[in-house]
Parts: C-alpha cells; structure tokens; sequence
C-alpha cells in the first residue's frame, strides 16, 4: 500500500526547502540545485523495502526556481555532488548526513538555522568538554565559522 500524502507534511517539506533557499540566497549564494533525501534508509529501491518515500514527492514537485532531485537513499547523497552546481542537500534526519560530511571535511563545517528573524551560525561539532584544560582540541572549526560569519557580516551590510 501506498502511503497518501497528508497534506501537512507536504507543505511542511516544500516550506522547509523555499527557507533553506531563501536563506542561503540572503546569507551566502543562490542555489541551483537541491538533492533529496529519503526518509527511508533504503530509498531507490523502487518500494520494494517501503513506500515512505513516495509521501515527499508532491512536495519536490511544488519547489520553484530550482533543480530538485531525489529521493535518494542519505547514505548516497555524496554520489550527487557535482562542483559546478551550487547545491543545497537536504537530509531527513540529523545524522542521515553527518557521517559523510564529516569523513571528508572533519571539523570544517557550519551548524546554521535558518527561517529564524536572524541567522544562528555555531560550530559543527561538539564541545569537547574531555579536552577542555589539556591542550589537544582543534580549533579550526571554530576559525572556519568565525570566518565565514565575518563574510555573511560583510554581505548582508552592503545590502
């Protein structure tokens, strides 16, 4: 059986995806491309593991102004990359996404909200509480999100 649609959760994902896009037009670039994931772990299976899926494509149908693709299985988002496309991908859960990223990028990485009267930017990792006082956290996470909040600083002044 497939599941219908209910017509909050659709709207919900189609608002969720036109903030992120807003958003990240205000603060940082345009995006031209959004690559989806699913909600089920199996996604692209064609149903045969599950159906869930099925219930977030009317509202990827209904993003405007953009490339949306998916969904996809979150484990193989990073097979969507493409350098020449300033992509946006959206992840259904919290660590569907973080492994990968952080296997590539570490520390190096921006937490942000979006949607909010302002743009809340922290770090993208934890607080390392064990290595507070002994001389061993790496700070260049930090770095990174001070540099980039001087950038957003700086674009949305000249507006």
């Amino acid at each position: 059986m497939v599941p219908r649609a209910d017509k909050n959760i659709v709207v919900r994902a189609n608002d969720k995806i036109e903030i992120s896009l807003s958003g990240f037009k205000k603060y940082f670039n345009s995006i031209s491309e959004v690559i989806v994931a699913g909600i089920n772990p199996h996604c692209g299976e064609d149903g045969l593991l599950g159906t869930e899926d099925k219930v977030i494509l009317p509202a990827l149908k209904q993003v405007k102004g953009v490339d949306v693709r998916g969904p996809f299985s979150g484990d193989t988002l990073h097979f969507y990359t493409n350098r020449t496309r300033r992509q946006l991908k959206v992840y259904m859960f919290h660590d569907q996404g973080l492994p990968q990223f952080k296997d590539r990028y570490k520390t190096i990485g921006l937490n942000i909200t979006l949607g909010l009267p302002f743009l809340r930017m922290s770090v993208d990792h934890g607080t390392a509480f064990d290595l507070y006082g002994k001389g061993m956290a790496d700070f260049s996470g930090c770095f990174y999100m001070l540099k980039e909040a001087i950038k957003v600083h700086r674009k949305i002044s000249n507006e």
